[in-house]
């Protein structure tokens, strides 16, 4: 349930971001730093758990992706 929160808000960063054109307060190495962590995540849900555990791999691609998007807009906007 936290990690579909967590992708809600980052789409909601995104559409922020790019809608507004402006990315002034919003950290880009916590962002980084949550890439990484889903990237571990990922990893660890895809090659460790089983196969029944894939919703959480999806749900990490969703939050790595909406990341580096968030990213992008950073360094586009800032």
């Amino acid at each position: 349930r936290r990690q579909r929160q967590m992708c809600i808000r980052d789409r909601l960063q995104v559409i922020k971001i790019f809608s507004n054109q402006n990315a002034t307060g919003v950290s880009e190495s916590a962002f980084f730093l949550y890439a990484i962590g889903c990237v571990i995540w990922f990893v660890y849900a895809r090659f460790v758990l089983s196969r029944r555990n894939m919703p959480l791999a999806i749900s990490n691609v969703e939050g790595f992706v909406l990341s580096v998007m968030i990213i992008v807009g950073i360094y586009l906007y800032r």
